[in-house]
């Protein structure tokens, strides 16, 4: 019994010195042979040509505007990319130009265009380089250019349009998304209005 009780004895000695240092061993290999760090540079998606020429010309991607009339309209435009304007600081220039206008009505206009510029004190987006004005009931209009105020969700174009709809084709030198009385809008083709129809 005595021999049993020293090998126990010595057993348990020399594992509270093997164990910890074995510990020690594994806990080392873990630093050592853990992945290098990456290069950071290499991660970074943008070149530094493009860094300079974002910081030069305080460009943003992907921009954001949404807001709600006083009638309780809903607009929303985005863009792929935003600038100050050169020539007005309290103006931006964008491209890539989709928006919504969710009337309070119900009827839902969609536009896009490849470009556009906001006016800050008037409030206005002028959309531009080929205008293309969706609504919910079905009538599609393309125009050159058309001006649009955010504080009361109105449109008017700057020229002629082509429109088409369930009951035909639709010609005019202009056309108006007018608000009336009670925040209803209408929408209007004046100036040589012209009506192909198709039963």
């Amino acid at each position: 019994m005595v021999r049993a009780d020293n090998r126990y004895s010595r057993l348990v000695v020399w594992l509270k010195i093997i164990l910890p240092i074995v510990g020690l061993v594994l806990l080392s290999l873990l630093f050592l042979v853990a992945r290098p760090a990456t290069d950071v540079q290499s991660t970074i998606p943008y070149a530094k040509v493009e860094i300079d020429e974002i910081v030069a010309d305080q460009r943003i991607s992907a921009p954001t505007y949404s807001g709600v009339t006083a009638e309780g309209d809903a607009i929303e435009f985005n863009a792929k990319l935003a600038a100050p304007s050169p020539n007005k600081p309290d103006s931006i220039t964008s491209e890539g130009i989709s928006a919504r206008i969710d009337l309070k009505g119900g009827t839902t206009i969609s536009l896009t265009a490849p470009q556009a510029s906001v006016d800050g004190p008037t409030q206005t987006a002028r959309l531009s380089g080929g205008v293309e004005v969706n609504t919910s009931a079905g009538v599609v209009v393309r125009t050159d250019a058309v001006t649009t105020s955010l504080e009361t969700a109105t449109l008017v174009t700057d020229g002629s349009v082509e429109a088409t709809s369930s009951l035909g084709q639709i010609t005019a030198g202009q056309m108006t998304l007018i608000q009336q009385n009670r925040g209803v809008h209408v929408l209007v083709f004046q100036n040589g209005v012209r009506v192909i129809y198709q039963p």
